[in-house]
């Protein structure tokens, strides 16, 4: 397993690793995520020279004030009673474990990503879920259909911009189906980074 690479957008997850664990080892970092700096040394071999070739100082610092902005977005969320918090995507967010919030909250990712999740024997909690399951995939939102809508903060933390723009316009249209009146806060990029969005698989 020490020998196997994550590419394509599973693999970007780990920026998102490398770039809080960094941040955290600051003096002056925007906060604090100590899950991220035990799990990054433990992930590392897992990053791609495609990866690596795109990580660099502006990446790190835009990661982390995204990481930051998205934060607060979240604790004003969970300040309303019977708040749930959705990470789609959410690769290795150690989100959870710095705002350690008393709401309901679901991770989704792909099953390989939750299984080596798993592996880093990530502290348990009795509200803290995991949905093994395509992000285009109609099945997870099921889990979710006990809750009101407007109880609902789903999080698209570096995305989005990974796919077809039909793609992610038929997911919005699904989530708009399933749950009218929930908020979604994500990220975008302007067209020009776009038109050279770069390849991370080797």
């Amino acid at each position: 397993m020490q020998d196997e690479k994550l590419s394509g957008v599973p693999g970007t997850g780990l920026w998102g690793l490398k770039a809080r664990a960094e941040e955290h080892s600051k003096s002056d970092g925007l906060f604090k995520d100590p899950i991220a700096a035990a799990w990054w040394p433990r992930l590392a071999s897992f990053f791609s020279d495609a990866l690596s070739r795109w990580y660099t100082p502006v990446l790190q610092q835009s990661i982390a004030m995204r990481t930051d902005i998205l934060d607060t977005c979240v604790r004003t969320h969970i300040q309303q009673p019977g708040a749930v918090v959705i990470e789609m995507g959410a690769g290795f967010s150690t989100r959870y474990h710095r705002i350690q919030p008393q709401s309901d909250w679901y991770e989704l990712d792909l099953g390989e990503v939750i299984d080596l999740r798993m592996s880093l024997k990530e502290p348990l909690a009795p509200r803290h879920f995991y949905l093994s399951d395509s992000l285009f995939a109609t099945e997870w939102m099921r889990e979710l259909n006990n809750y009101p809508p407007e109880n609902l903060l789903f999080i698209a933390e570096g995305l989005f911009m990974y796919f077809p723009l039909e793609r992610v316009i038929g997911l919005f249209e699904d989530l708009q189906q399933h749950f009218i009146g929930a908020q979604i806060d994500f990220d975008v990029l302007g067209q020009r980074f776009l038109n050279c969005l770069f390849d991370t698989s080797d």
